[in-house]
């Protein structure tokens, strides 16, 4: 019985398609470097391009990533298409937010769990961008995201014989209540200690985005000489 989500196996095998046996294992290499990438565009849209590259030398540095980078696994690949996600959000083009929905997609064939948190990424494109035409960019990133949470449901009925069962067993046992005390306990101690305390600056983001929109504001209103 696969325990795996079916997107990572779905990009191996496009990748075994394309590039012949072996291939599949460039997969998340690959994704490693273009996060990284991705990375630095991302910062460098939200802060400029000293940001973009203090966030790309951070991800691209940082011990998880590289241990991950070089394992056939879901982390690294889900990360990718989930920044993705966020950079193409970030723009107002409508293309732009249907292929900022597809990555998303890919993110939650990947990880499903992915998929409860794309209203939260969707409501801070909205909070980011102009006030206007919402409802359309809401219904372009919904519909491949749609499609994908769809596909996986099928999916997991098939093989596991539930909508909420994967391969690593039902939903209720993975995300139970009880697991909350021992994850508030570990999972801070292992950020800091793998990344530094340094980490914590990310708490600061929204407080940076919110400057850098005011001061692009305000440049822009200023009369030109």
């Amino acid at each position: 019985m696969p325990g795996y989500p079916a997107g990572l196996p779905l990009l191996m095998a496009a990748a075994q398609v394309a590039g012949g046996d072996g291939a599949e294992y460039a997969v998340v290499p690959v994704c490693a470097a273009s996060l990284v990438f991705v990375t630095f565009l991302l910062g460098r849209r939200l802060g400029g391009a000293v940001v973009g590259l203090i966030a790309a030398a951070a991800i691209g540095t940082a011990p998880t990533f590289l241990f991950q980078a070089m394992q056939p696994m879901s982390d690294v690949p889900a990360s990718l298409f989930w920044t993705l996600a966020i950079l193409l959000l970030t723009f107002d083009e409508f293309g732009l937010t249907f292929a900022a929905g597809a990555a998303a997609a890919v993110a939650g064939m990947v990880r499903p769990n992915l998929f409860a948190l794309a209203p939260m990424l969707l409501a801070a494109a909205l909070w980011w961008l102009k006030p206007h035409r919402r409802a359309a960019r809401v219904v372009l990133f919904a519909a491949p995201l749609s499609a994908a949470a769809a596909f996986v449901i099928l999916l997991q009925r098939s093989l596991y014989g539930s909508a909420t069962t994967t391969g690593y067993g039902s939903l209720p046992n993975l995300f139970s209540l009880d697991h909350v005390a021992a994850n508030l306990q570990t999972y801070p101690y292992w950020l800091v200690s793998t990344q530094s305390v340094f980490v914590l600056l990310a708490l600061l983001g929204p407080v940076a985005v919110q400057r850098g929109r005011s001061i692009r504001r305000s440049t822009a209103s200023r009369p030109s000489a």
